[in-house]
């Protein structure tokens, strides 16, 4: 992918245009970082939600030509617009990039681990998130798009004829052998003080753990309602209106420590 020049960060009346910075991921692949904005500071001193990024992969490489389209595809009905932070590793399907995803969380939780012991590096890739996204918010999850088609370069119309929309994916931070299990109080749909929805509907119990979801966009006609439903889920259970990026749980093990059976990420 193409270097764009750096913007000056004392910006203040440009026009609206692509800013962006890179750095590498744990297997030397560029990752970009960016967004749409008319304000410098939009970018580097990013407020409330328009400080989360969402980790978007594509099977096929994306053309440095198409990274405004591909913005404006995800976030062009966002009140907050986030950042994308994209992968030029190309996965070839769901359980490829969610585990490359798990050890680039572990890899940068080390960086960052590493610096708290000395002067910040403002030059280090940014700690992913995590999000809500199910059982009635009680996991934070990991979360991530993969694209499978270049249906973003026509976008969000009923009638795209450039191929299938993104696919939605969820996954438990874990690694397999590690997945948290959530008490079953936590995993009724309704609360069991609920009598009426419980004498006439009954309450659905949802699984114990979770490892992967995967959702494929069907209607890329309804992707800015979409989106706007997933970013209500930014913010840490943990901390009101604070995204999380996953300080609460333990530390990554040490690279010689790591294994595909037992370690947390």
């Amino acid at each position: 992918m193409a270097r764009i020049a750096q913007i000056a960060r004392d910006s203040s009346d440009e026009p609206i245009r692509w800013i962006q910075r890179e750095y590498v991921d744990h297997q030397g692949n560029t990752v970009i970082l960016g967004k749409v904005t008319a304000y410098a500071s939009k970018f580097y001193r990013p407020e409330n939600g328009e400080a989360y990024r969402l980790q978007i992969y594509s099977t096929s490489p994306i053309q440095p030509e198409h990274l405004v389209k591909l913005y404006e595809y995800f976030c062009s009905e966002v009140s907050q617009p986030p950042f994308l932070e994209i992968y030029s590793y190309n996965p070839p399907d769901a359980l490829t990039c969610v585990e490359h995803q798990r050890r680039e969380i572990a890899h940068r939780k080390r960086l960052h681990a590493e610096q708290r012991q000395g002067q910040y590096d403002e030059s280090l890739p940014p700690l992913i998130p995590s999000m809500r996204t199910g059982f009635d918010d009680q996991f934070l999850s990991g979360f991530c798009f993969l694209l499978t088609s270049k249906s973003y370069l026509q976008g969000s119309f009923p009638d795209n004829d450039h191929g299938t929309g993104p696919w939605w994916i969820s996954f438990d931070r874990n690694l397999p052998s590690t997945l948290k299990k959530l008490a079953l109080i936590k995993r009724l749909d309704s609360p069991v003080t609920d009598l009426r929805t419980f004498s006439e509907w009954g309450i659905s119990v949802n699984p114990e753990i979770r490892d992967i979801k995967v959702q494929i966009t069907t209607d890329q006609d309804v992707m800015g309602y979409n989106m706007k439903e997933l970013l209500r889920g930014i913010h840490s259970t943990y901390a009101p209106r604070k995204i999380d990026y996953g300080l609460h749980e333990s530390p990554p093990p040490a690279l010689s420590e790591e294994t595909l059976d037992m370690q947390y990420v």
